[in-house]
């Protein structure tokens, strides 16, 4: 009801439950840590400290298919880029400032929210910071998997 209440009010939505979360998951946190290291003995302590550190050898019946998808899986690099990419929109980053934006119902602007984006227009500024941008992109180490030097 509190959420609600709050993101009534204020411009966008958006930012308004951005608040109200930080404020919810630090004190969800906090009382969490609290009452671990209440409960929790510090031997237990000592020993996942140190397991942190330690080098060991990968449990039995493990082999190099699992510990490949083991990798695989860990890296998230879809989701993670998906998580990226909604936080840039979120935030109004790059061109993603002209989507517009879902305002509060109390006190927000109207704002129209694209569905699918927008680009820039094609001028020749907009090209030559387009080239610039994808020299970058080709120095990226990230992009040396899928170079993208095979798409121009």
């Amino acid at each position: 009801m509190f959420s609600f209440v709050f993101v009534l009010f204020g411009r966008k939505i958006e930012r308004s439950l951005e608040i109200v979360f930080s404020v919810t998951i630090s004190f969800i946190l906090i009382g969490l840590t609290l009452v671990t290291l209440a409960v929790v003995p510090l031997s237990y302590w000592g020993q996942a400290l140190a397991s942190l550190v330690t080098v060991t050898a990968p449990p039995k019946g493990t082999d190099a298919t699992l510990l490949g998808a083991l990798v695989g899986y860990a890296a998230l690099a879809s989701g993670l880029n998906f998580l990226v990419i909604g936080a840039c929109r979120d935030k109004g980053y790059g061109m993603d400032y002209r989507v517009g934006y879902i305002g509060c119902l109390i006190g927000g602007r109207k704002a129209t929210l694209l569905p699918v984006g927008k680009t820039f227009p094609e001028d020749e500024k907009n090209a030559a910071l387009w080239q610039r941008w994808f020299r970058i992109l080709l120095i990226d180490p990230a992009s040396s998997s899928t170079s993208p030097r095979r798409c121009i």
